[in-house]
């Protein structure tokens, strides 16, 4: 059975893999992801080897809880089967399809990820950093395709997205391109690039748990690789010219400030000045970049300065005062925002978790949904450099979804939760990073 175990791990690695490439797409009248079929394998093949040798799979009290936390918001999104009935029943059939897509997709997702959970546990003999420095590997390779991308097309002017994603998916749709121009008079031309996640701010999102594992294991270890890795996520992060970018990496950069601070100044009083140095370089030599940035940020007026979110915002809070307990509906949202004018430029997405949250599932829905995350940060060690990764990247994300939802995106909710795990199993005495 040896074999068999080796094959379920290759494609357990494959499907963690897969997901961080939301662009790859196989098209067939329906759109999949090649993590669902890879993590489809995964599944029949775990299942197998349970089955075929008999197996009881031992996790401990906290996973237990935390995949009854997971099955208890997957209840809450099918219970809102009800109100999606309801309002398509009075108001579009819209509600009901866009119900069943969802919560189909939420199915396979729940499901793929407690087995994972179970692998963790079950694999009892493999190195337990493995996954992270690999997820270290994923995002090195992301940001250099980032730096590819801005190069390209700014001294060549070739988009690679339109010559990647369609080479590699089967039928990919590609209407525009995935890069975000900022140009004009006044200031030069530039492209916010989001790599292997299209959008700028979903990409900043994944970076931000990049960002913070790496920082803190340097801490850790004194590997001067994971500082070299922080400081390409930084500069990816800072390309990204995402507010809430911005946002998420002065969080994590605060809160290692608050628990981590003495340690450093003690290991590294003698290289104080360099750092000085170095954090006042940019703002003397980096005009064009500022000014930029200067120009995302030229209107305080609040509607405009958010691009438009602030109405939307207003649209989403105004869905939920008709309807605060129970909702709309798992993945119903945008249908609620139809009959509002700000989605004539802000789109059909309320760009804020919370708001998202509160109208899908109801007040008291939300607070099962996010108590998935509260359960994680409770278990916040300082001293354990998996767990304080996680809990500071779940609190600037936490921070960051007033103005995005990408803490719900596959690409980011896997590796949170499955980094958790890691944390709660391999014991604090463990030095193999």
């Amino acid at each position: 059975m040896q074999n068999s175990i080796n094959i379920t791990k290759t494609f357990f690695y494959i499907t963690f893999f897969s997901m961080l490439l939301p662009l790859w797409q196989i098209n067939i009248g329906i759109m999949i992801s090649p993590f669902q079929i890879f993590g489809l394998i995964f599944l029949i093949l775990f299942i197998y080897t349970i089955a075929y040798e008999k197996k009881i799979i031992v996790i401990n009290k906290v996973a237990k809880y935390l995949i009854l936390i997971m099955s208890m918001i997957f209840f809450v999104k099918l219970l809102s089967f009800i109100p999606a009935l309801y309002f398509g029943t009075n108001l579009s059939d819209g509600f009901i399809s866009q119900f069943l897509k969802g919560i189909l997709y939420e199915s396979f997702s729940t499901l793929l990820l407690i087995f994972m959970i179970m692998f963790i546990f079950e694999d009892k003999t493999r190195d337990k950093y493995q996954l992270i420095n690999y997820f270290f590997v994923f995002v090195l390779i992301s940001c250099f395709y980032q730096f590819s991308q801005l190069a390209v097309m700014l001294f060549f002017q070739i988009d690679l997205d339109s010559i990647i994603w369609p080479m590699i998916s089967y039928n990919y749709i590609f209407e525009n391109s995935l890069l975000d121009p900022l140009g004009g008079e006044g200031y030069i031309d530039f492209f916010r690039a989001g790599s292997f996640y299209g959008n700028p701010n979903a990409y900043a999102g994944f970076l931000i748990l990049g960002f913070s594992m790496s920082t803190i294991f340097f801490i850790f270890s004194k590997n001067k690789k994971y500082l070299f890795l922080a400081l390409i996520i930084f500069i990816s992060i800072v390309l990204t010219l995402s507010r809430s970018g911005f946002l998420g990496a002065l969080i994590i950069l605060f809160l290692i400030s608050i628990f981590y601070i003495k340690s450093l100044i003690k290991r590294y009083k003698k290289y104080l000045i360099l750092v000085f140095i170095g954090l006042i370089t940019p703002i003397i030599y980096f005009y064009e970049y500022t000014k930029i940035l200067f120009v995302r940020l030229n209107n305080f007026d609040i509607s405009a300065m958010f691009g438009g979110r602030y109405d939307i915002w207003s649209a989403g809070i105004s869905v939920i005062d008709n309807n605060p307990i129970f909702g709309y509906g798992h993945n119903n949202m945008p249908q609620t925002l139809d009959y509002y004018a700000a989605t004539a430029y802000a789109g059909r997405d309320v760009h804020n978790y919370f708001i998202e949250s509160i109208i899908n599932y109801g007040i008291f829905g939300f607070l099962v949904v996010v108590s998935l995350w509260f359960y994680v940060l409770s278990f916040f060690r300082v001293k354990h450099p998996i767990s304080s990764s996680v809990s500071f990247s779940i609190i600037a994300l936490l921070m960051m979804s007033m103005t995005t939802n990408t803490i719900v995106q596959v690409y980011i909710f896997f590796p949170l939760v499955l980094f958790f795990v890691l944390s709660i199993y391999t014991p604090n005495k463990s030095k193999s990073f």
